[in-house]
């Protein structure tokens, strides 16, 4: 098919957004989805850690620390969540 000049042909955006800001917002709200389904795994396979643990001191203890850690992580991500739609809203 020979190029056409006078053919006017609408692009859509695959993307869905209409700006930079919203598709940043958009890119990190997915971001943080995995990022907290990730940190829910480790906090089950600590659960199972700490069950399978037997009552061994050692294991029982490093068990408890990557709750610990799994779930302040968990924590910083809601924060991060709230203040990122905060902030999406305030552009809006």
């Amino acid at each position: 098919m020979p190029y056409d000049p006078n053919v006017i042909t609408e692009l859509t955006n695959p993307l869905g957004d209409a700006n930079v800001p919203s598709l940043i917002g958009t890119t990190i709200s997915y971001i943080l989805r995995v990022v907290g389904s990730i940190a829910l795994a480790v906090i089950v396979f600590a659960g199972i850690k700490f069950m399978s643990a037997r009552g061994n001191p050692e294991q029982v203890k490093s068990a408890m620390q990557i709750m610990l850690w799994a779930g302040l992580g968990l924590a910083m991500i809601f924060f991060s969540y709230l203040i990122l739609n905060y902030v999406i809203e305030a552009i809006k």
